[in-house]
């Protein structure tokens, strides 16, 4: 069991981490903008502060991780007193599988819980927005972080990260992404019962009803789906209006969406992001594909969107197009 200078130490290391990461912002931001497609400005501003923040807040974990003393009373040893105890031990090897929308941040959100608990990590990175997180291992040895402490591997899902989830020398698995890769990780992990945690993604509804201010809830339907281009978990992308409001409601989107800025990502905007919808051509080829929308829909799109565009390689851009 770790005691408490062992955990000061630790509490230390991730403070010097999150000074790292805020004394190469710029460097960060412009690999995050490279990898992902975001525009450097919104990574310097968001990304990379929140991805500091986070070793910081674990920093203080650190030295909080203690178990508790539990009263007993045995009815059939009466006037015997028991002293018993919870010490909380860190789990192990955590291997730890995160998606290509936030990068740098998700490797933050990943890395800094398991090191503040005292675990050893084997993060496997998104095979299309690698670059960030492979940066931050090295600024994690170079400030002194013992070498095996965190491993970071690249690679495909289905061999990479499949590996991970089913190696027996992990003890847990963290995942973020996807539904249907979330329930394979489950059946990986089931055969040693690995213990896991996954953040799955999903649709996640606005509602806007009509006695609603619409000053506000145009603007906050608007900035949910289409911030860090409609690629968060918990984005908008669905919306129901009220019949009586619908109209307005959709004009209101549609407004802001042609407001957005279709443009090289390198170049500061002070309002909206400019659009690059996917880190890959394959999936904007997916997003383009027929939608068939139910109930009263804008059609056949409020904005005529364009077809993406593989002009700035390797990325793909288009138009926010909604339906």
């Amino acid at each position: 069991m770790a005691g408490p200078g062992t955990r000061r130490a630790g509490q230390d290391h991730l403070a010097d981490r999150r000074d790292a990461i805020l004394e190469h912002l710029d460097e960060l931001a412009e690999l995050e903008s490279l990898d992902n497609g975001k525009p450097v400005s919104v990574a310097k501003a968001a990304d990379v502060p929140l991805a500091a923040d986070m070793f910081h807040y674990m920093a203080g974990w650190a030295t909080k991780r203690h178990g508790i003393t539990i009263p007993l009373s045995v009815l059939y040893t009466p006037g015997v007193r028991y002293h018993a105890y919870t010490v909380p031990e860190p789990v192990g090897v955590v291997g730890q599988i995160i998606p290509w929308n936030f990068p740098l941040l998700m490797a933050a959100w990943k890395l800094a819980p398991a090191l503040a608990m005292g675990c050893t990590v084997v993060l496997k990175v998104a095979e299309e927005t690698p670059l960030s997180a492979l940066r931050l291992g090295e600024l994690l040895l170079e400030i002194g972080l013992p070498k095996g402490v965190v491993n970071i591997v690249t690679g495909f899902g289905e061999t990479a990260g499949a590996a991970l989830a089913a190696h027996p020398g992990v003890d847990k698995v963290a995942f973020t992404g996807s539904t249907e890769v979330g329930r394979l990780i489950v059946r990986a992990a089931a055969n040693d019962l690995k213990k896991v945690s996954l953040e799955l993604g999903g649709k996640s509804p606005n509602i806007i009803l009509k006695d609603a201010d619409l000053d506000v809830a145009i603007p906050g339907a608007a900035s949910a789906i289409f911030f860090n281009h409609g690629q968060c978990c918990c984005a908008g992308s669905r919306l129901y209006a009220e019949e009586s409001v619908f109209d307005r409601v959709v004009e209101g989107v549609a407004e802001a969406a042609k407001k957005i800025n279709w443009d090289r990502v390198s170049t500061p905007r002070p309002r909206w992001d400019p659009w690059s919808p996917r880190s890959n051509a394959t999936g904007c080829a997916g997003i383009w594909s027929p939608v068939s929308p139910k109930g009263r829909a804008p059609s056949p799109a409020v904005v005529p969107g364009r077809a993406p565009v593989t002009s700035w390689n390797p990325r793909s851009w288009s138009t926010p197009r909604p339906i």
